[in-house]
């Protein structure tokens, strides 16, 4: 009877996590197989199994498209290392009885690592203090770094940290395996930061491994449960640190060095961009499901890049007839064309005089693609002056007040709270971020870029372009943005910023 319950929680779990799109095994095995994390460049894709051994008979699907060359190893013959970032709260909240145990405890896990692993460490409060530049696989070193890890006074925010190192790790895009071991005495939240409900729908986004390890103060239960839900949600283990526990870690997070690596090349059907349902098959007949975040198809990119070319190539072509026309103009037709240039000159001279005092300003021309500005210009150079009307509004009108200038309203809408909007009048362009020079500063954000984006139209087409320079990347419609790249919005487009996602509108 307890065998069939346990049988059915499993289950009941399984079923949850599926809904909840994890990167979570969906089949029942024997709960003993795990898909620990998904990774996926250009050309291929690569799952991280634990509890499998080799398997080159098993079979890849990714949204029912069967995968190409698929191939297995261990994780030790990765070309990219297994890497693990041990993050440590050194508050003195932190017992003292634990504090000799979490060092005990870390270097266990250096101890105990992979034939291919690099690690780094870091403390964290309110922020993340990396206490190496990089990952690292010099062991020694790592646990003299260990050995100078002090407890200080200071508030601590997890998640907010994690939050934000979680970012920090999908900017890199790496292709190996990244996972996060955490020692706190629990979960807390700033007042004002991200929310555990935020941090949960990162996490079921761009998912990593997290294991934490908690301590007991004795008014903390609340808390440990917030962090030990950050491993449930991404299927790993967690404990609470007490004498004796430092080999549980080390034995704990010794399971992902035998972790089997499937690996197989990306359809040219499945690159779709956006997350996308993959099945593993093994040669046992078990059936793993998760998700996996898909590249767009290189066609699309050789597509556009095609016609931008062929545009340039028209224009150079038009410009060269007009060059062609000129010089078969008639000789004989030259010296009365110079006495009626004469003529008109005058005309002009006499116009120039009286119109001086009225310059207007002159439209800018309408290039096939938008301008990426790598720095932001002045206002100036738009040929606009903003106006604030209050927090959340800009009304830019052009400069002599010319009547010809095509006029757009534009609105990005808070998808969670609509009455968090915001709106400009956009000619032809305008800058978003955090920074009050921008026309929509999105200032309650600590995630967003001082300087994040342009919007800018031509030809009544309006684009998306995140700037040079950014890390923490912008996407349209679940597709993330690489700087200076132009994405094409529409009305109701969902523009993610920072921590945010907005509808798009807008009109004449």
């Amino acid at each position: 009877m307890k065998k069939r319950l346990s049988f059915l929680i499993v289950m009941v779990i399984a079923l949850v996590l599926s809904a909840g799109g994890l990167n979570s095994v969906f089949a029942y095995s024997d709960g003993n197989v795990k898909v620990m994390q998904s990774v996926a460049d250009e050309d291929m894709v690569k799952a991280f199994v634990r509890g499998v051994s080799n398997d080159d008979g098993a079979v890849y699907q990714i949204a029912n498209i069967p995968a190409e060359n698929p191939k297995s190893y261990k994780i030790a013959e990765d070309s990219s290392s297994m890497r693990t970032l041990i993050m440590v709260d050194n508050s003195k909240s932190i017992p003292n009885s634990s504090r000799p145990l979490v060092k005990e405890s870390i270097k266990g896990i250096i101890d105990a690592h992979g034939e291919n692993e690099t690690f780094r460490l870091a403390t964290f409060s309110d922020k993340i203090g990396y206490l190496s530049d990089q990952y690292s696989g010099d062991y020694t070193a790592l646990k003299n770094v260990v050995d100078s890890i002090e407890n200080i006074d200071q508030e601590t925010y997890l998640t907010d940290v994690l939050y934000d190192v979680i970012d920090d790790l999908n900017s890199e895009n790496y292709p190996g395996y990244t996972r996060i071991v955490i020692f706190s005495d629990g979960v807390d939240n700033k007042p004002i930061g991200v929310t555990r409900e935020e941090l949960n729908k990162k996490l079921d986004d761009t998912p990593y491994p997290v294991y934490t390890i908690g301590f007991k103060t004795g008014k903390n239960d609340s808390e440990l449960e917030n962090m030990f839900a950050l491993s449930r949600l991404t299927g790993c283990e967690y404990l609470i640190l007490e004498e004796g526990g430092a080999q549980t870690v080390s034995e704990i997070t010794k399971k992902d060095t035998d972790i089997t690596v499937f690996e197989a090349s990306i359809p040219e059907d499945a690159r779709i961009g956006g997350r996308q349902s993959s099945k593993l098959t093994l040669s046992d007949g078990t059936a793993l499901v998760f998700n996996v975040n898909m590249p767009f198809s290189l066609k699309e990119k050789q597509v556009t890049e095609t016609v931008a070319q062929t545009t340039a190539a028209v224009e150079v072509t038009e410009t060269q007839a007009v060059k062609e026309e000129t010089i078969k103009f008639p000789f004989g037709m030259i010296i009365i064309g110079g006495v009626v240039l004469l003529a008109v000159a005058a005309l002009i001279t006499v116009l120039i005089v009286v119109l001086s005092k009225k310059k207007k300003p002159v439209p800018s021309s309408s290039p096939v693609a938008p301008k990426v500005i790598d720095e932001y210009e002045k206002t100036e150079i738009l040929g606009v002056t903003p106006r604030k009307q209050d927090s959340s509004t800009v009304y830019m009108t052009p400069d002599g007040g010319e009547a010809d200038v095509q006029r757009y309203r534009f609105m990005l809408t808070d998808a969670a709270d609509s009455a968090r909007s915001f709106r400009c009048e956009l000619i032809n362009e305008i800058k978003v971020g955090r920074q009050p020079d921008n026309h929509i500063v999105l200032s309650d954000d600590t995630t967003v870029h001082g300087h994040q984006a342009i919007v800018s139209v031509t030809n009544d087409t309006f684009y998306y372009t995140d700037v040079k320079g950014v890390k923490n990347h912008s996407s349209v419609n679940g597709v993330k943005l690489k700087p200076e790249i132009p994405q094409l919005i529409v009305n109701n487009s969902k523009i993610t910023i920072g921590r945010h996602t907005y509808v798009v509108s807008f009109s004449k």
